[in-house]
């Protein structure tokens, strides 16, 4: 009888409840894998293989076999020592078929309910490792959770398209088979932590990233590891779209799929290279680590995918957390391509640069522009491919980002051009620091030589690097012919290898006679390749070469010619020279308060001396793309050159961005041009049409000039539509989108006139990790608490945030003097409020106590002593202050102690409406952050107040001011003050209207049955439906909308 999946799943999921003996069970994911469609070779029943002999000469037999899989099967894994004892017999297995086949073996433990990823470990070591945490399957519900996990691991077959959801599945950050390779990768490092190679990889990797995000960066061992199996992934990848066999069969080595030098046979160079993440070809495991990914990868058909599928490879399997950290957020197919279009510019003319390539969407339809360009011109394909790489430009900091974007370059080009007559080239895609935050400090150690440190903690600190160590040094003049330079120092990267493997070596016992006949040979090498070097060149590129050569000689040169191409890439692009026509891209777009420190203060320091901070606004605002803009246009774009971007929409509109948008950007091009500014000539308004952006967006088009700055226009293009999915190309994509011209409300100056409560009103504390200070009360158990305490445990909620949601509760006697009434944004209701809720404070006496006295104070050091070690094990890299420092953040605590009796008039940070309260002032209340509040002693003041705050008069007017996100306006903050009302006044009559019908709303809230609202969104509506319904809510607008002054904006939007 057939049986279905699901069926078995869930005989499986109580297996261990039910007394089957291990033989059904493995009966029953024998059967599982063969019924599921697991894509096994042909469907081949002998593919999955019951009691397999160990070959070892006992008699002791393997539960279930699967190609590269063994799978051990246990009546119940968690019953006594079964587990340990079964981790030990798997290790056996997985390590025998190891060295019988010379492949990487996976393990699986099941008892039908508990699925457990093994792999071996590496090295002498016989044991094995855990992948990722437990898999529990409870019912036929977790079908899909459960082959999903085993298709990952199991899964043989070839020719998958190579689909976002299929990707996903087999290469995600989330799947088993992904960990369980960042697993061995990582064993494998640990295993080399000796290997001064792999150590100097490591080691300029973080050199890298440490420029472009400062000396806070985290630079761990995980990251590293990571970036190193996507770069891998990638590299295969590249080789098997241009069509290379990468699987077993294909015969390709992990030498040639890690350091490409297929590619380099077919003179294509900068696709796929020795850099820093090929050090798994230096440890013992590292080849066959290599090849076995190849062969996972090879299932995939790559060779007739679209470029688009490697910005799925991309976001697959690298986290939206890592993303986020580095603001980036990939552009759609339609919009890059029309970005381009729109600007008309000529692409056999104009060179092309995107600074923040990602995965090379810009990248590929530029170049696709040019060689279309090319074909209409009659071009032939030799001089099309040497132009195309000479006028389209690429860079990024991300490593795996330019893997990819290299490969979306190749693919851009096309196998059939590559197969045609051609001459030798490099893919212009180089990993960099676009900003260059510290190209000022030492990189130029002279105004004709590039400097490059060989040692200190970052590329660029070079003050003790030039004292301990001799630089490399680049004459400035070879940088001009980028192709002629990439030849120099491969040739110079050659040498080195070829006398340090040759007898040479042997003959020389002094280092320093040796270093002399390298440099003897090496110099004649270079005039005999390269004569028209002239004698200062070639006397420099010796020296470096030698201390190139030196280098090798301490194990330490390999990544250096590698190293040195990209590092001076920002810089050659930044020569007057060598600036482009055309900036376009989609900048890094990073929140203010996202930043580490370091690039807090860089951040500051640039945008002052780019005119982009005006007036007096809040840090958590400001965006990097602005200064991103600003500085790839004074460091790589032309006079005159065109520059097309896409941005967060608050650029377009927020007050925060208001200098970004006078264009009077002070740009520092040169000594003879001292300044230039931005002209904006277009904008695009984009926040109703489908991007994929996780916030809306917008798009500036303008060019740089030496006259005079133009400000951002006002009026926009607005682009409506919605595409599924986002990302396609435009001609699919135009009949799906209109446009309009609309008005954009821009947000420009500080000294608008504002209502007079502005000042009045405070934000609350910063209440948060709640789960270290908010609190529910529990029972105390058979002996009870002391008098005076309360037993408290951590308020644990869905919206929690990590890392603080991972943690385990606190739970502890707190003193009821330090137990206080939290508001939070979400008790507000329209004229009521919810219960307030616990939160545990170190308050004594209307005063915040040193974090020492909370220690020493029985009554609250239990609670304490824990959220201030939480706190900071857990606190962003760079914090300094203690929590209790953090929760009174300027005064916002401090402000709200010491004051009791009247009124706080009360209404939340954000949401879709206005939600205002009033309660009675006590000592013992305590507002959240996500609050605003106000006292005052007249209750009539605060029913005027809350009237204003409650009516949709209010935000329709403030609705202009506000920062626009996918679900519409939501932040109030005190924009709700830019709508400048006046004062209460008792005597107005529209005032005092205003006051007798707040009173009889709040009479019909509190009558409101709200308990079957599941959320507080729900029971707010269910008052505001009462209140209309009652007849009250259309009475109260009435009156409002005669207080609230109309709004005028600047209206200087030009026809």
């Amino acid at each position: 009888m057939f049986e279905t999946t699901s069926t078995i799943i869930a005989r499986l999921a109580r297996a261990h409840e039910s007394g089957v003996s291990e033989a059904t069970i493995q009966s029953d994911v024998r059967q599982l894998i063969l019924s599921s469609n697991l894509n096994l070779i042909d469907d081949n029943v002998e593919e999955v293989n019951l009691e397999s002999p160990t070959g070892d000469g006992t008699r002791r037999r393997i539960d279930i076999e699967v190609a590269t899989t063994v799978i051990e099967v246990k009546r119940d894994l968690h019953a006594g020592k079964v587990l340990v004892d079964a981790e030990a017999q798997l290790a056996g297995y997985v390590h025998r078929r190891v060295r019988e086949t010379g492949t990487r073996f996976y393990g699986i433990l099941t008892d039908g309910r508990h699925w457990r990823l093994y792999i071996p470990e590496v090295g002498d070591h016989r044991g094995i490792v855990l992948v990722g945490d437990e898999l529990v399957i409870s019912s036929a519900a977790d079908e899909t959770k459960l082959l999903d996990w085993l298709g990952a691991i199991l899964s043989r077959v070839e020719g998958i398209y190579p689909t976002p959801e299929r990707i996903e599945q087999v290469l995600g950050a989330s799947s088993p088979s992904y960990k369980a390779d960042h697993a061995t990768l990582l064993a494998l490092f640990e295993s080399a932590v000796e290997d001064p190679e792999v150590q100097l990889k490591r080691e300029l990797w973080d050199k890298l990233l440490r420029t472009a995000f400062g000396e806070d960066f985290d630079g761990d061992i995980q990251l590293f590891v990571d970036h190193t199996l996507l770069v891998l992934t990638a590299e295969i990848i590249a080789h098997a779209v241009i069509g290379y066999d990468v699987s077993r069969s294909g015969s390709l080595t992990a030498d040639q799929l890690a350091q490409g030098t297929l590619f380099t046979q077919a003179e294509i160079n900068g696709v796929v290279e020795a850099d820093f993440f090929d050090w798994p070809l230096e440890v013992d495991g590292g080849h066959e680590f290599i090849t076995t990914l190849a062969n996972r990868l090879a299932r995939f058909d790559w060779k007739h995918v679209d470029h688009d599928v490697l910005k799925h490879v991309y976001e697959s399997i690298v986290t939206p957390e890592t993303r986020q950290n580095l603001g980036e957020y990939y552009t759609p197919d339609w919009l890059a391509e029309h970005m381009l279009d729109e600007l008309g510019y000529d692409p056999l003319e104009n060179r092309v640069l995107d600074a923040s390539c990602g995965s090379g969407t810009f990248i590929f339809h530029a170049v696709r522009d040019y060689l279309e360009a090319a074909d209409e011109a009659g071009i032939d394909n030799r001089e099309a491919i040497n132009g195309v790489v000479s006028h389209v430009f690429g860079m990024d900091i991300h490593p795996v980002a330019v893997a990819l974007a290299r490969v979306t370059y190749l693919l851009a080009i096309g196998t059939e051009r590559l197969q045609k007559p051609r001459d030798g080239f490099s893919v212009p895609v180089y990993i960099g620091d676009s900003v260059q935050w510290e190209q000022s400090k030492n990189l130029f150690a002279a105004a004709d030589t590039v400097t490059i440190p060989t040692s200190g903690s970052s590329i660029l600190s070079a003050d003790e690097a030039l004292i301990s160590e001799d630089p490399l040094r680049i004459p400035v003049s070879l940088m001009r012919d980028t192709q002629r330079f990439d030849e120099i120092i491969n040739s110079i990267a050659a040498a080195v290898v070829s006398f340090e493997s040759s007898d040479q070596r042997s003959r020389h016992d002094n280092l320093s006679k040796l270093e002399g006949t390298f440099a003897k040979d090496l110099n004649k090498s270079l005039q005999a390749n390269f004569p028209e070097l002239s004698k200062d060149e070639l006397e420099t590129m010796t020296q470096t070469g030698t201390r190139m050569f030196g280098l090798e000689l301490m194990g330490r040169d390999r990544i250096w010619a590698y190293y040195v191409r990209n590092l001076i890439r920002p810089v050659w692009l930044s020569m007057p020279d060598n600036r482009v026509d055309i900036l376009v891209g989609n900048p890094p777009w990073l929140r203010y308060n996202k930043m580490n420190a370091w690039m807090q203060k860089k951040f500051l320091d640039h945008s002052r001396d780019h005119n982009l901070i005006i007036g007096r606004l809040g840090a958590s605002g400001r965006d990097l793309a602005t200064l991103f803009v600003a500085r790839a246009c004074e460091l790589y774009l032309r006079s005159g050159g065109r520059f097309s971007f896409v941005m967060p929409h608050s650029a377009l509109t927020r007050k925060s961005s208001a200098g970004f948008r006078t264009g009077n950007w002070a740009l520092h091009v040169g000594e003879d041009r001292p300044h230039e500014y931005a002209q904006f000539d277009e904008v695009w308004d984009l926040q109703n049409v489908s991007t994929g952006f996780p916030i809306t967006s917008g798009v500036i088009v303008g060019r740089t000039s030496p006259d005079k700055a133009n400000k951002m226009p006002m009026k926009a293009k607005a682009f409506s539509g919605r595409l599924n999915p986002p990302s396609q190309p435009w001609d699919k994509a135009r009949d799906s989108i209109t446009t309009k011209n609309v008005r954009l409300e821009q947000v420009t100056s500080d000294d608008l006139p504002k209502s007079p409560y502005a000042r009045r009103f405070r934000q609350g504390a910063i209440l948060v990790p709640r789960r270290l200070m908010w609190a529910v009360e529990q029972e105390a158990g058979p002996l009870g608490v002391a008098a005076g305490k309360v037993m408290l445990r951590s308020r644990v909620a869905r919206l929690d945030k990590a890392p603080w949601k991972s943690l385990a509760p606190i739970s502890a006697a707190v003193g009821a003097e330090y137990v206080f009434d939290g508001v939070l944004g979400e008790h507000l209701m329209p004229y009521d409020s919810l219960p307030t809720e616990r939160v545990v404070l170190p308050i004594r006496d209307d005063s915040l106590i040193p974090r020492d006295d909370a220690f020493r104070d029985p009554n609250i050091e239990p609670w304490w002593r824990t959220a201030e070690a939480h706190w900071d094990a857990n606190k962003k890299p760079g914090t300094e202050e203690t929590l209790a420092e953090h929760v009174d953040f300027l005064g916002q605590l401090s402000a709200q102690l010491g004051s009791s009796g009247g009124y706080l008039v009360l209404y939340p940070k954000s949401g879709n409406n206005i939600a205002a309260s009033w309660i009675r002032n006590s000592a013992r209340t305590m507002i959240d952050h996500q609050a605003y509040w106000m006292q005052t002693d007249s209750l009539l003041e605060a029913r005027y107040l809350t009237g204003i705050l409650n009516s949709q008069t209010l935000v329709e007017r403030v609705r202009p001011f506000q920062a626009v996100g996918l679900f519409g306006a939501r932040h109030f903050d005190k924009y709700v003050f830019s709508v400048p009302f006046d004062l209460f006044d008792h005597e107005n009559d529209d005032h005092a209207q205003l006051v007798d019908l707040v009173s009889r709303a709040e009479e019909v809230a509190s009558l409101t049955d709200v308990s079957g609202g599941k959320t507080f969104q729900a029971k707010r509506k269910l008052i505001r439906k009462a209140l209309q319904k009652d007849g009250i809510a259309e009475k109260i607008e009435a009156v409002v909308n005669r207080i609230l002054p109309e709004l005028t904006l600047d209206d200087d939007v030009e026809d």
